[in-house]
């Protein structure tokens, strides 16, 4: 079997490399990354990988009259998730040229963990290979804890994550308007990421989903995880919200999330000095340890049975030990 990754990036230099090393051990065997316009060197760092190839991002002249693609083909000049909508496209041509099985479509900061929240070699064709009907596999998310400011290898480092749950229900406030933001459970986004088979007839819906031909729903088995690591540190909470495009809408037309467009406003406005960003990030988006303690609790009040909020995931960890990359700063800014 064989196993194609597609990612696109901008300076993610300080992590890419191990997301690459460790989806390697897992089972992929081709990996394209797009760079869209790094200027960190991202690049550099992959060049001795030679299951790697990097590219530059698809314009959208490629792709306009392409069933589907037609709306990412005319935003992709202005919009970072429709360049990686058509990317993704790109690499799913060039997986099926190079006699590809499955393509994985993931970020930077973002790792899986097979069934049994595995980080074995082999596991995630392991996985693969068990799925036999299915077109597509879902793999749930899991959105890491912000224990405290600056991990310095936020891979190997945090191995606590929230999953989807009332309990995460939290208020930031908001330093222009004075008005509290409410959070539902996930500071990012709680979709998930897919793996398509390659043969289907299927294209990229989304940054986070394929469909099949005529838009039609593909077959989906969900197994495994999806490991978010995102805005792990006041480094990553700021790259990531400086990057953030103006407008207030995906791709999609969702709406971006009331938090995310305040924390962009405060990461893009010169008054805001890294202390004083710094102070807010620990005061209102780091989990307090009683917090963490109350999220992983599975009894309320010490007696009735509840879901914890929070599980700890150590497959990440081991698998970087294992590989002797546990001491490499793995996503530490990026």
């Amino acid at each position: 079997m064989t196993i194609a990754l597609v990612t696109t990036v901008r300076n993610e230099r300080a992590s890419l490399r191990t997301n690459l090393l460790y989806h390697r051990r897992l089972g992929v065997t081709r990996a394209f990354v797009f760079d869209d316009g790094s200027t960190d060197g991202t690049a550099e760092t992959l060049a001795d990988l030679a299951f790697v190839e990097v590219l530059g991002p698809a314009r959208g002249s490629e792709f306009g009259g392409r069933p589907g693609l037609a709306a990412a083909a005319e935003r992709c000049a202005h919009d970072y998730a429709s360049r990686q909508i058509l990317n993704a496209q790109r690499a799913l041509d060039l997986a099926r040229e190079q006699g590809c099985d499955w393509l994985l479509h993931i970020d930077a900061d973002e790792l899986l963990v097979a069934e049994g929240s595995s980080g074995a070699a082999g596991s995630l064709e392991a996985l693969l290979g068990d799925v036999k009907e299915a077109e597509a596999v879902a793999f749930r998310p899991l959105e890491v804890v912000q224990t405290h400011a600056e991990p310095r290898n936020a891979f190997g480092e945090l191995t606590l994550f929230k999953r989807r749950s009332p309990r995460l229900r939290r208020r930031v406030p908001d330093p222009y308007s004075g008005a509290l933001l409410p959070i539902a459970d996930f500071f990012g986004h709680t979709a998930g990421k897919w793996a398509v088979r390659v043969p289907a007839a299927a294209y990229p819906a989304s940054v986070h989903a394929f469909r099949g031909a005529g838009g039609r729903a593909l077959a989906v088995a969900r197994r495994g995880a999806l490991l978010h690591y995102y805005s792990n540190g006041v480094s990553d909470f700021v790259r990531k919200h400086r990057a953030l495009p103006s407008f207030d809408r995906y791709a999609s037309g969702a709406p971006v999330e009331a938090h995310k467009i305040v924390w962009r406003r405060m990461a893009q406005d010169p008054a805001w000095t890294e202390a004083r960003l710094r102070d807010y990030y620990e005061r209102h988006i780091v989990y307090p340890p009683a917090e963490i303690r109350r999220l992983r609790a599975t009894r309320r009040f010490g007696f009735w049975p509840v879901e914890p909020a929070i599980v700890e995931v150590t497959a990440v960890r081991d698998a970087l030990r294992e590989m002797g990359l546990l001491d490499t700063p793995g996503a530490d800014g990026g």
